[in-house]
């Protein structure tokens, strides 16, 4: 089963067979929006996600970097992920903290090993964007 559920995750885009979990913050239709994404062909487990900033959203009224998608995870499958709405852009800008953000990602693979990953955001690269622009600005560098 391991096997044709490997090939099918190749078939599907994963780029490894271990889990390969992601932050992405992805700007759509003018909306920001957060996303952990799995691109790996196996389950990530225990997944905690740690932010140096609240991450606001719904006008800044709700820290969605609190959220236990984020917080205390149990598994993301493979080639899964978990979107999250925070705001307009404008809205999310205004209600930023710092223009600089800092994340770290920790989760297992099926055998226990540990993971970590860690990225740092720069927001004002989205105060330069033109009027309607759309982009999918990946924290993986």
């Amino acid at each position: 089963m391991g096997n044709f559920f490997l090939y099918l995750a190749g078939l599907f885009g994963a780029t490894t067979e271990r889990p390969r979990v992601i932050l992405d913050f992805v700007l759509q239709d003018g909306n920001m929006y957060l996303q952990l994404h799995n691109q790996g062909a196996e389950a990530a487990y225990d997944l905690r996600t740690s932010f140096s900033q609240p991450v606001k959203a719904v006008n800044g009224s709700r820290i969605a970097s609190n959220l236990p998608v984020f917080t205390e995870n149990p598994s993301l499958p493979p080639l899964k992920y978990h979107r999250i709405f925070l705001d307009p852009l404008p809205v999310f800008l205004h209600h930023l903290e710092e223009e600089h953000l800092r994340v770290e990602l920790v989760y297992k693979d099926h055998k226990g090993n540990s993971c970590r990953a860690q990225w740092a955001f720069h927001f004002d690269l989205f105060q330069h964007l033109p009027q309607g622009s759309e982009a999918d600005f990946l924290l993986n560098s």
